[in-house]
């Protein structure tokens, strides 16, 4: 008897050690599969017009979904100007921000969440940040939590950033490019 006890009580040292190390490895292999993950690279992007200093780029992981997978789109938004500007990042918000449409230029409809987020974009924000010549900022957007893209059909993604263009508070609206996203049946 004794020294079954005296194994439980090692395997009850023994136990977080264990489940540690079997964190570790199953993480690393997440980690890897997003480490993988074909990365598109400043030069592959596609870009919208530079608008003062801002010029955006939309993208999304592919071109085609299945009706019930997560649709994640990637914003890049880069000073194009010689000098540091003032930007304040956040909020970043559906109908503000961004839109998407149905391809015949429809507005798809807000999800509750994409409503709860546009509706206290006016109550959230950020102090501004210091954006150095040629440099990103980058946001990663699911966009199907916020819009319901749950019909197949065909979609368009496009990014409207009101932007300070002097000293003054004088706002001009940056544009991203079109995405286009095929949202396809569930097998």
């Amino acid at each position: 008897m004794k020294k079954d006890l005296e194994k439980a009580v090692e395997w009850k040292h023994l136990t977080p050690l264990v489940l540690l190390a079997l964190s570790f490895v199953l993480l690393k292999g997440c980690t890897s599969r997003v480490i993988q993950k074909e990365m598109k690279t400043m030069s592959d992007l596609e870009w919208g017009p530079v608008t003062a200093w801002c010029q955006i780029s939309a993208s999304a992981d592919r071109p085609s979904y299945k009706a019930s997978e997560n649709i994640y789109v990637t914003v890049v938004l880069k000073n194009a100007s010689g000098q540091t500007v003032q930007y304040q990042p956040f909020p970043f918000s559906p109908e503000i921000d961004y839109k998407v449409t149905f391809e015949d230029g429809a507005p798809v409809e807000l999800t509750a969440f994409g409503r709860i987020r546009r509706d206290s974009a006016g109550i959230t924000s950020s102090a501004v940040e210091k954006i150095m010549s040629g440099k990103e900022i980058v946001y990663e957007i699911l966009l199907n939590r916020r819009y319901d893209m749950t019909l197949a059909g065909n979609y368009k993604f496009q990014v409207f950033r009101q932007i300070e263009v002097d000293s003054q508070g004088k706002l001009s609206t940056a544009t991203s490019n079109i995405v286009d996203i095929e949202v396809v049946e569930q097998e």
